[in-house]
């Protein structure tokens, strides 16, 4: 009598998108040269997901306005990512829904 074990594997695929904000791409308080040249890319992989009911993760900075991480309060860092902010908003053309991420 053979002893065989049966497995099942559950796989479940996550895409996680952090930080595409307006602040950190063209004009933004911390732009990050070529920042928007992220979002195309970014937006194939959210095909790939949607197609593959990959599970889409997500997720950004959302400072208080006082945060001790900015200049103005001690830390190092320019204000940016601020809450409720225009520069806290994703970038326009991410193709996902700003009710399902995260901050």
């Amino acid at each position: 009598m053979s002893n065989i074990i049966s497995r099942r594997v559950l796989v479940i695929n996550f895409l996680f998108i952090i930080d595409v904000l307006k602040d950190f791409c063209a004009n933004g308080a911390l732009a990050v040269k070529d920042g928007d040249a992220v979002v195309p890319p970014i937006n194939k992989m959210i095909d790939w997901a949607i197609a593959n009911d990959a599970q889409i993760v997500v997720v950004r900075e959302w400072h208080p306005p006082n945060s001790k991480h900015f200049k103005d309060f001690g830390g190092i860092w320019p204000t940016h990512g601020v809450e409720n902010t225009r520069g806290a908003e994703l970038h326009d053309d991410l193709a996902v829904e700003e009710t399902n991420v995260a901050h």
